[in-house]
């Protein structure tokens, strides 16, 4: 299959997985470096690959005037202005940095900081844009119906929680604020504002008018996979806040406070999504609970374990009744269904609602176990081990 001409074959290159897998890299090396190697060579190996993998994506985007898209050899973009970003440019642009920072030279350096600012202020005036191409009707298909999402700013947070890790910045607080705001004041249903959906959940998609999009078949589709991912990004900020940064700090009230919003979210998001099989829905009709599509994507489990893991961490105390069978409950189905019949030591990427893999693509045909997989796991051992959120 991989020597094909078709979406799985060696010719088509997925920006989306080089930028995640490179962020990976990098905070695998870290991580290893405080909990020690599991082979001889690990290192050697992990950072020559980062360097082919940093050296390619930069001399791609040179090629392509400052910018990634989501095939790394398609030179259509989804727009013609140069000065929008794309979805691509946000994770190429946090791999870039994550790895540059420990490893890369001066110069890339300084590049893929400015890479990464960059982005992050496209997001904030409104210019970066998903360029994903849809392989299933449940993927995205936000350009399509025309309405405005959430995973700009919720996969922003990386970015800034990044900038926070690795240097303190002073800029990155305020900015995950502003993402974290936007998403809680616009996408979550509080106080009933939207009478026919349960208060708390987050509801991706939204009208011109600020308002539920629904589809031409008048339903409201929710990714609850994606309201919990944003829930473990959001508290991962705020982890890393309240451990680089002192108490003085201009933003250091509202990183407290926020918390308990986000550990409010959790429980309407996870029960509507969490199917019986075990696994997570990758579409429901916020209204009706109907399931429009019989799959379930494998990274929808370990980014709600993240989100159970921190939100509970951060609760200062002994973790609740909730938060203890539910992550237990996540894992077991994640090992069950998605890691044990997998046919290497991988996690298969989707199953449909009686526990069967099936062909679907989540987001591109590449296995992506670094960083949805990894990255989310990590957290959660951090926390469980007790050791610092900061590797």
């Amino acid at each position: 299959m991989f020597e094909s001409d078709g979406i799985r074959g060696k010719n088509h290159i997925y920006s989306w997985i080089q930028g995640r897998g490179l962020e990976a890299i990098a905070t695998h090396l870290r991580w290893y470096e405080r909990v020690g190697w599991p082979a001889a060579n690990a290192k050697e190996e992990l950072v020559a690959l980062g360097r082919s993998v940093s050296e390619n994506l930069q001399r791609r985007r040179r090629s392509n005037g400052g910018h990634l898209y989501f095939l790394v050899t398609d030179r259509s973009h989804p727009t013609e202005d140069t000065d929008v970003f794309t979805m691509s440019d946000l994770f190429c642009s946090r791999g870039l940095y994550a790895f540059n920072h420990d490893w890369g030279t001066e110069e890339e350096r300084r590049v893929s900081r400015r890479y990464i600012t960059d982005t992050l202020q496209a997001i904030i005036e409104n210019k970066l844009v998903n360029d994903q191409i849809g392989f299933h009707p449940s993927q995205y298909q936000g350009r399509k119906a025309k309405a405005t999402g959430f995973g700009t700013e919720m996969l922003g947070l990386g970015a800034v929680t990044l900038l926070m890790r690795l240097e303190r910045d002073s800029n990155a607080p305020a900015i995950g604020r502003r993402f974290v705001e936007k998403i809680l004041s616009k996408h979550v249903n509080s106080m009933g504002r939207w009478p026919s959906i349960e208060d708390g959940i987050i509801v991706e998609m939204l009208d011109d008018e600020g308002r539920p999009s629904f589809d031409e078949e008048g339903r409201v589709l929710v990714d609850p996979g994606h309201s919990l991912e944003f829930i473990g990004l959001a508290a991962q900020m705020v982890a890393v806040y309240l451990e680089c940064y002192g108490n003085e700090e201009r933003e250091h009230e509202w990183m407290i406070d926020v918390m308990g919003t986000l550990r409010s979210l959790i429980e309407p998001n996870l029960k509507l999504g969490f199917s019986e099989t075990g696994g997570i829905v990758k579409r429901i009709d916020a209204i009706s609970k109907t399931i429009p599509y019989d799959t379930m994507p494998w990274w929808s489990l370990p980014e709600t374990l993240r989100a159970i893991a921190l939100t509970e961490h951060l609760g200062k105390g002994q973790w609740s009744t909730f938060g203890t069978e539910w992550f237990e409950r996540c894992i077991d189905a994640f090992v069950e269904n998605y890691r044990k019949p997998s046919a290497c030591p991988i996690a298969i990427q989707t199953i449909d609602g009686s526990g069967r893999p099936v062909d679907v693509i989540p987001a591109t045909p590449d296995l992506d176990p670094g960083y949805h997989t990894g990255l989310a796991l990590l957290d959660c051992y951090n926390v469980l081990s007790r050791q610092s959120v900061v590797p």
